[in-house]
């Protein structure tokens, strides 16, 4: 027989935490035919509760009259509630829950008995840790051996206590973390999310697995279960289902709920490997953050929208733990390398395909960015959000298909004006004119501190930024080569230096060798791959800027076609370059014609513009001014200050 920890005297005086009128934290315990296993476990309660108000609720289960009895003589402050038949675990909890008068629940077996400090620390994770949707202590046998902390459930229904019987690593035990459930042998939650939820439910009666079942639904709301390591708890293993084990047969009860656990949520549990078998980089010990994904189903190679997605994400890492979704697999190593393409720090940021996101488990908040006017997929989170690049023309059938995706997508954000109107018209279109659309413009790397426009002297050298690529919105490399011809021919001492990345593909490689056949015997440089430090230096050294997507594009019936944003001309225009932008498109938006820089409608109008400005130097120095206080406004600083902020609006 299992030595059970000695009784304490119950208290001479009404203990000075305790306070069924204003109680922060309801203590609801469970008795079945135990009188003495609650006596004990109210005297603990008394004796070490201090640092929270609380109240007592024991829900007598059906006990025998001679138990209730002996029950009603306890002395000491407790609500005592009479259920004449028994209504087993769950339902016996969930009548206790609803004559709860706290904001936390604490669910507390008979035969677990609390130590010095134990309910504070449980406290405290919910009140500092918004997203964490309960908590469960350290569970220790009467002889001081760990019996669990916190726990998790495998594919196929079984469960895995960390810390029993000595097999996991110390810091297991030692620090907190998030975990599928912890035992409602004692278990604290907010009492509303406990209703919300539905309580324990009845499908597991008589008895078990109603706790596992409890907290993976509160997972499925986008919400965290925590161990938390400081709060230690003396539990009794089966003290007392092993009195009903003859009536109920509870050992048969334990088989046929894994079964029901598994028909509830065998497909969420097979869609992961178990964190505490197959540990993955979703499972961060120690830290309770809220999880985000940021889903992308391009190539990861640098690009503006790759900058604005990972961009947010260093921005989300502040607050959360975040992983970058791909459709297919990419190593550490080629994210290491796109971050160092983009200047941006992803130390932290995980890395999973799409069809692994059930492996993280619960996510508070999920992104998706894309070139359609609705989402390829369903949120995969809590909270979502859509970025939208440009709503690229879409058969009406599968844009149709898709219209469910936008059931949970909290806002749709675009880059611009420009996107935003043609965005809400391919929305009108298909009836979803009211759905929110903002706009976050994009970050725009500013120039070094102290870096200072190169002086407007011969040869003026001109830049253009972009992927060398064809098709979409392609950068129009061609125009930019065939100003220069133009330039050098009437004698303008000009040279034209092209950065941007080669994809891997042979139609984009052979698009790249007909520029280079174009711009042979010209003043032309390509940069291909070109490092940051390379860019940086070929900014610090140029004067112009020319803009080409869109040239030749009517806009009306092709605005696909157009930039949606700009991010590469703005980034020129902080170091001081004067931007030539074609009249259409997302640039057009704020580079204002003869203030910050120059748009132009086709080939003659940007030489003759270009010539018209080198000729002025005292309003091209003025305009270079006024180029740099436009990218002042766009900002990275402001870009992440703008994420964070949304991402905590929407998880209030």
């Amino acid at each position: 027989m299992t030595e059970q920890p000695e009784a304490l005297d119950a208290p001479v005086a009404a203990p000075a935490w305790y306070d069924e009128g204003a109680p922060e934290v309801s203590v609801v315990i469970l008795d079945h035919d135990r009188p003495d296993l609650t006596r004990t476990c109210l005297g603990h309660l008394w004796a070490h509760t201090a640092g929270r108000r609380y109240e007592i609720i024991v829900v007598d289960n059906g006990s025998a009259p001679e138990n209730h009895a002996a029950l009603r003589r306890i002395p000491g402050p407790f609500r005592l509630i009479r259920l004449e038949v028994n209504r087993f675990f769950g339902e016996g909890n969930n009548i206790g829950a609803e004559a709860a008068r706290g904001p936390y629940l604490l669910f507390l077996n008979n035969d677990a008995f609390v130590t010095p400090g134990w309910l504070d620390p449980l406290v405290r994770q919910l009140e500092t840790k918004p997203l964490l949707g309960g908590v469960g202590p350290r569970l220790l046998f009467p002889d001081g051996r760990v019996q669990e902390a916190g726990a998790f459930v495998t594919t196929d229904g079984h469960t895995v206590q960390v810390g029993r019987s000595g097999t996991h690593a110390p810091d297991e035990v030692e620090e907190d973390h998030i975990v599928d459930y912890c035992s409602a042998a004692c278990f604290l939650l907010r009492r509303d999310l406990f209703l919300a939820v539905g309580g324990f439910d009845p499908a597991y009666e008589p008895a078990y697995y109603e706790d596992v079942d409890l907290c993976l639904r509160i997972a499925a709301r986008g919400l965290f279960i925590g161990y938390c390591a400081g709060s230690q708890v003396v539990h009794i293993a089966n003290a007392t289902s092993s009195v009903q084990e003859a009536t109920l047969g509870l050992s048969r009860a334990v088989e046929i709920n894994r079964v029901q656990l598994l028909r509830t949520w065998g497909e969420t549990l097979a869609a992961r490997e178990h964190a505490a078998l197959a540990p993955t980089p979703a499972l961060r010990r120690g830290d309770a953050r809220p999880r985000a994904v940021l889903y992308t189903p391009y190539d990861l190679i640098p690009g503006g929208g790759e900058r604005y997605l990972l961009t947010a994400a260093t921005a989300l890492l502040r607050d959360f733990d975040v992983h970058l979704a791909t459709e297919e697999a990419y190593s550490r190593i080629r994210l290491g390398a796109l971050g160092r393409s983009l200047g941006l720090d992803l130390h932290g940021l995980g890395l999973v395909t799409r069809r692994e996101l059930g492996r993280l488990g619960p996510l508070a908040l999920s992104v998706q960015i894309g070139n359609e006017a609705l989402p390829a997929w369903p949120g995969f989170a809590l909270r979502n959000l859509y970025i939208c690049q440009f709503p690229f023309p879409q058969a009406r059938p599968d844009l149709l298909r898709r219209t469910g995706n936008l059931d949970n997508c909290a806002a749709t954000l675009v880059y611009s004006d420009f996107v935003r109107s043609h965005l809400l018209a391919a929305r009108a279109a298909l009836g979803l004119a009211d759905r929110p659309v903002e706009v976050l413009a994009p970050p725009v790397p500013p120039a070094p501190e102290g870096t200072v426009p190169a002086p407007l002297v011969p040869p003026y050298r001109i830049v253009l930024i972009g992927r060398f690529f064809t098709g979409g919105h392609d950068k129009r490399h061609d125009i930019a080569i065939e100003a220069v011809r133009r330039l050098a021919a009437t004698g303008l001492p000009v040279r034209l230096d092209l950065i941007g990345s080669v994809l891997p593909h042979a139609a984009y490689q052979e698009h790249y060798a007909r520029l280079l056949a174009l711009a042979e015997g010209l003043p032309v440089t390509f940069h291909p791959n070109a490092t940051p430090a390379v860019l940086q230096a070929l900014l610090a050294r140029a004067h112009l800027y020319i803009h080409a997507t869109g040239h030749g594009v009517d806009a009306r019936l092709h605005p696909e076609a157009c930039e949606h944003f700009g991010i590469s001309v703005l980034e020129a225009m902080s170091h001081g370059l004067v931007p030539f932008v074609v009249d259409n498109g997302g640039p057009a938006g704020f580079v204002q014609d003869g203030r910050n820089g120059f748009t132009y409608a086709d080939l003659d109008g940007l030489v003759a513009r270009i010539t018209a400005a080198l000729g002025a130097p005292r309003q091209f120095e003025e305009m270079r001014a006024a180029a740099r206080a436009t990218a002042a406004h766009f900002g990275e600083a402001a870009f992440i200050e703008a994420w964070r902020s949304r991402a905590a609006a929407l998880l209030e």
